[in-house]
């Protein structure tokens, strides 16, 4: 099979699988009743990572027991960013409908690095126990953009935004250690270039952080990142920011 073949293969069952999700079909009907949250994008981009690595490891099994060539998986982890990232802006037009804010979402770019540093780390590695949690976070990461990306626009109109991160206790190690990486990042109410500086908007796979961004309009609106029980030490989460994982 070519590999373009094996690309639109793997992409439409993918998304035939993401769109047959039952939390897929939840989110929809809160998109059409204007609640959903980003929250809710966080939950959908989770189960992206899922039934991505799904798909992934299936067809390594039966077809590609060496690994999938490098230039399938880059237009598919691209896609995955794109169908988040769609569902974000969905749920920004919710967020600046309820606060008065007569906005467009903002045009939010994929992170080309960041695939490439995933696509090179599963070439070196294979697709392992680990890769939900990285595909996973790679979704996320496109959130967590689309927050910053907004929030950071709205200051840029005149509007005071402000940035509060939480730590929720996930911790590291199933909670029996705190994530001193994540401590180092929250704050209350911090005005939004300062929380930039300190990386507020930055997450690990696994991260339990709930994120809220506020404007002058009142805008709010929060994302929680449940605990995929990952676990990894600090030299090695060292090492995949670097590759920008």
């Amino acid at each position: 099979m070519a590999n373009e073949e094996l690309f639109d293969l793997l992409r439409k069952v993918f998304q035939k699988n993401l769109s047959n999700d039952p939390f897929t079909a939840a989110f929809r009907a809160k998109v059409r009743k204007g609640v959903a949250s980003y929250a809710d994008v966080l939950k959908y981009a989770e189960r992206a990572g899922i039934h991505l690595t799904d798909v992934l490891k299936a067809q390594i099994t039966s077809s590609y027991p060496n690994g999938i060539p490098p230039d399938v998986l880059e237009p598919l982890f691209r896609e995955e960013c794109k169908i988040v990232l769609d569902k974000a802006n969905q749920v920004q037009r919710i967020v600046n409908r309820k606060a008065g804010i007569n906005m467009q979402p903002v045009d939010v770019p994929i992170d080309e690095d960041r695939i490439r540093g995933l696509v090179e780390h599963i070439k070196e590695s294979g697709v392992l126990d680990e890769t939900k949690n990285l595909l996973t976070n790679l979704a996320e990461s496109h959130v967590d953009d689309a927050i910053k990306d907004n929030a950071g626009f709205q200051l840029d109109s005149g509007m005071e935004v402000t940035v509060t991160r939480r730590y929720d206790d996930v911790g590291v190690n199933h909670g029996k250690d705190e994530c001193q990486w994540c401590l180092d990042r929250c704050g209350e109410n911090v005005p939004y270039k300062e929380a930039l500086a300190m990386g507020m908007f930055q997450r690990h796979p696994g991260c339990g952080c709930i994120i809220e961004y506020n404007t002058s309009k009142g805008t709010k609106d929060q994302a929680d990142w449940t605990s995929n029980s990952w676990k990894d030490s600090d030299s090695t989460l060292a090492k995949r920011r670097t590759i920008g994982l």
